[in-house]
């Protein structure tokens, strides 16, 4: 299953949003329910639930989440610098 996303076709809301979908995915297999992964991460239940239904959270809120998801190292990948051809 290909669970990358294509940015170009994409608002950055609605990827906002699918990462919120893929974030709660990871949740559910991991059994952890939202106050569960909320408490665990440190954040208020109301931030988690915002995120999960809006896609809206702060940097640092979505490291803490990461972090619990056991996804942090994920975010070595972003901005990661690639050569570019014309």
């Amino acid at each position: 299953m290909n669970t990358t996303i294509d940015i170009f076709s994409q608002s950055p809301d609605a990827y906002a949003k699918k990462i919120a979908q893929q974030v709660k995915k990871r949740r559910l297999e991991m059994r952890l329910t939202q106050a569960g992964l909320a408490k665990r991460a440190d954040l208020p239940l109301a931030t988690y639930r915002h995120f999960e239904q809006m896609g809206k959270i702060s940097l640092q809120g979505l490291l803490q989440i990461a972090f619990v998801l056991n996804c942090l190292e994920d975010f070595n990948q972003l901005f990661f610098h690639r050569e570019h051809s014309l």
